[in-house]
């Protein structure tokens, strides 16, 4: 019984050098995927502007003949009306486009702010007429265009209409379309150089009536117009205007004896910058999903190349194989000597063991079936541990964490701005300078806003090869890159801002060059606006790291794509180089 025990024993010292390798065999952890983001408004799932809006209207019970509505998205480019066509009196909306001729003037060198329209400088006549929408000062503009009709002919392109060919409603009273409001503000707009300081003026008109009854989340450049219909003593109230959303809009309302017109029209408002950042944040849901899906892909592309190129290599070691050259070219010769040596000697070993057993058996000193089992269980032991160590090099036995918690780990710890845990995870490098503070309030905001871009998810399976690993990452950071582009022109229609604001002695210095401080301010305005909507800026690129295993456990190798990916630049933004 004591022998067969001892047999046994020996089994499991066999089965205990399988172990590893069987487990080595054993599937990675399932691919983990970046959690679909969603967004949900129960006022605009699945619901189109027109029945957002007669939701509006019936919640307030306000008939469809009672208003006039436009809208429209300059970003997408969307457009929707409710009685697009329908003539209504505008009452001071009018004043709008009227200042679009005159500043279209002063673009053209036509006049300048100081032109006086009878004794009284434009640049008074634009603040008084739609700051304080005088309308004795209108008359005094209409007039210097020639009369009433004269000036509706001149107005009609600047609302999507030839004089020669328009309605001839256009010309009888002071009336527009919804439809032409909205061509008008978006001819304003987009053309801000040729209609200098109407919107900007148009930001200080009644901050708190029509659009402006309640305060609204974001900035909005209105011009409102209202008076009694004396026949109907019905009160016309109305507004247009540009809400500077992430996705700018123009809107505009008119309205013809409406319950409560100032709440009606500012809740409208606040309605419809609500469902533009609705539809703005399902759109960069989308755009996100295109990156990750286009990262996936180039992922699974490198990956193919990756896998065809260890086959060629593999076939081509199998060639020299089988032609008699190294078994293994990565071994030294001294080592695949010591190697074969040591095999010998157990084999050797084993046979000496044999002839003994028999010997002794002979003698009645040993069951000699027994002790030859016993030994040739441990020679088979012995050589598969040698050849395993040969084979599969290994650290104190071997690695048995789990690579991935140590991808894991450093991820987590550099987005929660540990950075001392973090670089403990990294194999050569011992900071990468994310702690370190800029001096300057621009690259302050610009790191914060990096860091704070910052995610990342586990792509595909982690391949394993004795000491060493390699991980696909899919990271999600702010492109720097591509916010340079924006922040420029952002940066330069701020200094022509202050060139209408400013003296040419405030502007520039004794060189003629614009004054440090302007710029710098300029900049600083600019940055900020871009950096709050980040969302336009995200990127998604992919990672492959490698890690490397020692007695403190797995840890990464940093590679150009990690580094750059870091910084704000992915490796495509540098010709694909993976550093």
């Amino acid at each position: 019984m004591k022998k067969l025990l001892l047999a046994l024993l020996s089994a499991l010292l066999l089965l205990s050098a399988l172990l590893p390798a069987a487990m080595a065999a054993d599937g990675a952890p399932e691919t983990e995927t970046p959690e679909e983001e969603s967004v949900s408004d129960e006022r605009f799932d699945n619901k189109s502007w027109d029945e957002v809006t007669r939701d509006f209207l019936d919640a307030r019970k306000t008939p469809e003949n009672a208003v006039a509505i436009g809208y429209y998205n300059t970003v997408t480019g969307e457009e929707y009306y409710i009685r697009a066509d329908e003539y209504m009196v505008a009452a001071s909306m009018y004043k709008v486009p009227m200042n679009m001729i005159f500043t279209d003037k002063i673009s053209r060198g036509e006049m300048d702010w100081n032109t006086k329209i009878h004794q009284i400088s434009y640049e008074k006549l634009l603040e008084g007429t739609i700051i304080n929408s005088d309308n004795a000062q209108a008359e005094l503009m209409w007039n210097y265009l020639g009369g009433y009709q004269k000036y509706r002919q001149i107005l009609a392109p600047y609302m999507g209409e030839d004089a020669e060919t328009v309605d001839k409603m256009f010309y009888k009273n002071n009336y527009f379309t919804a439809r032409q409001m909205i061509y008008c503000l978006k001819l304003l707009y987009e053309n801000p150089e040729r209609f200098p300081r109407v919107l900007d003026t148009m930001k200080r008109a009644e901050p708190k009536r029509f659009f402006n009854h309640h305060e609204q989340p974001v900035e909005i450049a209105h011009k409102f117009g209202y008076f009694v219909d004396e026949t109907s003593n019905k009160l016309v109230e109305n507004d247009c205007g540009v809400c500077f959303t992430e996705d700018p809009i123009c809107l505009v309302v008119f309205t013809y004896g409406v319950s409560k017109p100032d709440a009606f029209l500012s809740d409208y408002c606040t309605l419809m910058i609500e469902y533009t950042e609705y539809h703005t944040a399902l759109r960069h849901i989308e755009e996100q999903r295109v990156k990750r899906e286009e990262a996936m892909n180039a992922l699974r592309e490198a990956e193919e190349q990756r896998k065809a190129e260890a086959a060629a290599m593999a076939a081509q070691t199998d060639g020299e194989n089988r032609t008699g050259e190294a078994l293994n070219p990565d071994v030294p010769e001294v080592r695949r000597d010591a190697t074969a040596l040591m095999a010998v000697l157990v084999l050797v070993a084993l046979l000496l063991a044999t002839i003994a057993a028999f010997s002794l058996g002979r003698k009645k000193k040993l069951r000699a079936g027994w002790a030859i089992l016993g030994a040739t269980f441990s020679a088979l032991a012995l050589l598969l541990g040698v050849f395993a160590a040969r084979l599969k090099p290994t650290v104190a036995g071997g690695p048995t964490e789990d690579p991935r918690e140590s991808v894991t780990a450093f991820f987590d710890t550099l987005l929660a701005r540990d950075y001392e845990r973090a670089y403990g995870y990294l194999s050569d490098y011992a900071t990468l300078g994310l702690e370190n503070e800029p001096d300057s309030e621009g690259a302050r905001l610009l790191v914060e806003a990096l860091r704070s871009s910052y995610a990342y998810s586990l792509y595909g399976d982690c391949e394993t090869n004795g000491t060493s690993a390699r991980q696909m990452v899919l990271f999600e950071v702010l492109d720097l890159r591509a916010i340079q582009e924006d922040l420029k022109a952002g940066t330069e229609e701020n200094v022509r801002k202050q060139n209408d604001l400013l003296s040419e002695k405030e502007l520039v210095d004794e060189n003629g060059q614009y004054r440090k401080e302007i710029t710098d301010q300029a900049y600083l305005d600019a940055l900020r606006e871009l950096l709050q909507y980040p969302e336009r800026y995200m990127t998604t690129v992919g990672i492959e790291l490698e890690l490397s295993y020692s007695e403190e456990g797995w840890r990464l190798l940093t590679n150009g794509e990690l580094l750059y990916a870091l910084s704000g630049c992915s490796a495509s933004e540098r010709g694909g180089d993976k550093g």
